[in-house]
Order: C-alpha cells, then structure tokens, then sequence
C-alpha cells in the first residue's frame, strides 16, 4: 500500500493497523501531520494540510476520502441531513468540486432530530459561527 499523499510505502507498526477493517491511507510521517483539533475546526492548519487541500482543488480527489470519516462524524454530532447543510467552496470554478460531493456522500439523507438553522461546511475558517463546520 502506498499513502495517498506522498507516495510512500504504508508500514503496518500496531496490531490496531493490522485488524482495522479499512487499509490505511497514510504512511507514519504523513498521519503526523493530520492533527485533529476541534468539533468545528476538524485538523490544525499547517502547510501539510493546505497543501492536500491545493491538490484537491486543483482535482486530485482521491484525497478527499482522508476527510471522510472526521467530516461523517462531526456532521452526525450536529445532527444535521443534507437538506440541513450549506456547502462553501474555496475557490469559484474548481475542476471538481470535492468539498460538496464529499459531504453528500457523508451526511445523513434521512430525517433526524435537528430542525435548527443550516450547518455551513467550509474548507477554512473564517468567522466564529456555532453553525460553521470547517476542515481548518
């Protein structure tokens, strides 16, 4: 197996690597850099990060399923559906828009609980909303 990111071979060092149900995506040196930070802000930006999220926007998507399950979890935290989340990409004309076609795939289709205000998912950032949900 080789990481997603840099290309290199993905060494299984734990038990917990070996018997996980899904194949890692990282190499050790990569998952470092991934660092989980908060239910609204889900990793610390560094220039590791920016950098994957540049590749994505320039429509290397394979990179999108390193979100998937912090992204599926959080939305599930907020009890939100699709119908319930506001997508903001960071740039106007992406070859593909990764960000939205990610959270479709990952949010709840059926009704839950919350009827509150929509969940905004964007890339950064940028304001200090309880609704928001950024990558960094």
């Amino acid at each position: 197996m080789k990481c997603l990111v840099c290309d290199n071979q993905i060494r299984i060092d734990t038990l917990k690597q070996l018997f996980n149900l899904e194949p890692p995506l990282l190499c050790s040196r990569c998952q470092t850099q991934l660092v989980k930070k908060s239910s609204r802000v889900l990793y610390e930006e560094n220039d590791w990060i920016l950098s994957v999220i540049e590749r994505l926007n320039r429509g290397d998507v394979v990179l999108a399923g390193l979100f998937k399950r912090d992204l599926k979890s959080a939305i599930q935290k907020a009890g939100r559906v699709t119908a319930q989340i506001k997508v903001i990409e960071t740039k106007e004309n992406l070859p593909y828009p990764w960000l939205d076609i990610l959270v479709r795939e990952v949010a709840p289709k059926e009704r839950t609980q919350s009827d509150g205000p929509p969940l905004t998912i964007c890339v950064h950032n940028k304001n200090d909303d309880i609704n928001c949900l950024a990558i960094v």
